[in-house]
């Protein structure tokens, strides 16, 4: 018996506009039968209130949510080292949290590398001990508007800490509030070479997952274009296993959306619906 779950797409990525959202695309993902678009909330918390308004007003007419959000803080955003400005990282959560909850968004994904990034020289553990403390800040900010904060580990060199789930799923443990937990994107997974087993051991904290072909050799990923072109059986069988059955996002670069974007829902159909 397959997974059923709900398939969107993180526009961060594909966004060709000067606004960063990605809004662009949100009429087309309705057309092409995706669930919902997951949208940058670093860019939807930097619209004026008109263009803010604009933006509800379209998810309303296409009748799609905004189920999910990624990219939560811009990397202007300081969350560690001596310049972590954690009154400033509250205040934007603040904005950025009223923001997701107004497009009924469940789900934040943390993963934010530029503003967690540890400057060279400064100790790892204070580092993470900054993020323990943010994150406890805004989590209450958070349940206030029923949302859940998804830590999202993110693959090296483009992170250099939280780089795999069980780091995640520690650094959530820590935080310990009830509405922190972690994302798995496959794939910084099999760039970090992380087994999907770790979901077993820590499927309390699984909470969103995203999606894409890894290309390794040249460190990119590419929208799912044939259920045969990599290995997705063990991820897909383990998140089975887990009892996962919320939402994927695909999240990669495009070069043909048009073109790309059904055939990947009709790919992750297939997939998730074979194991």
């Amino acid at each position: 018996m397959g997974i059923i779950v709900r398939f969107g797409v993180c526009t961060n990525l594909i966004a060709s506009k000067p606004d960063k959202t990605g809004m662009e695309y949100i009429e087309k993902l309705a057309d092409f039968g995706y669930d919902y678009v997951e949208l940058p909330l670093d860019a939807v918390t930097d619209l004026s209130d008109a263009e803010f308004a604009a933006l509800k007003e379209r998810l309303t007419t296409v009748g799609i949510r905004s189920e999910v959000c990624c990219n939560f803080f811009p990397g202007w955003i300081r969350l560690t080292g001596p310049d972590a400005d954690e009154e400033a990282a509250v205040a934007f959560a603040a904005k950025a949290l009223r923001r997701a909850h107004e497009l009924g968004t469940e789900v934040v994904g943390f993963g934010s590398a530029n503003a967690k990034r540890v400057p060279e020289g400064f100790p790892y553990r204070a580092a993470l001990s900054q993020l323990v403390s943010v994150t406890r800040k805004i989590a209450p900010i958070a349940a206030e508007y029923g949302i859940v904060i998804a830590i999202e580990p993110i693959r090296r060199p483009r992170s250099n800490i939280i780089t795999t789930f069980a780091e995640g799923a520690s650094h959530a443990e820590e935080i310990h509030q009830p509405n922190v937990k972690v994302e798995i994107d496959f794939f910084h997974m099999v760039s970090e070479n992380e087994s999907p087993s770790v979901l077993i051991d820590n499927k309390k904290w699984l909470a969103h997952v995203h999606i894409a072909k890894p290309i390794l050799a040249e460190g990119k990923r590419v929208f799912p274009a044939d259920p045969a072109e990599y290995e997705y059986a063990g991820f897909i069988e383990t998140l089975r296993a887990v009892g996962y059955n919320e939402r994927v996002s695909v999240e990669a670069p495009v070069s043909d959306f048009d073109a790309e974007a059904p055939q990947s829902l009709a790919v992750l159909r297939s997939i998730f619906r074979a194991f």
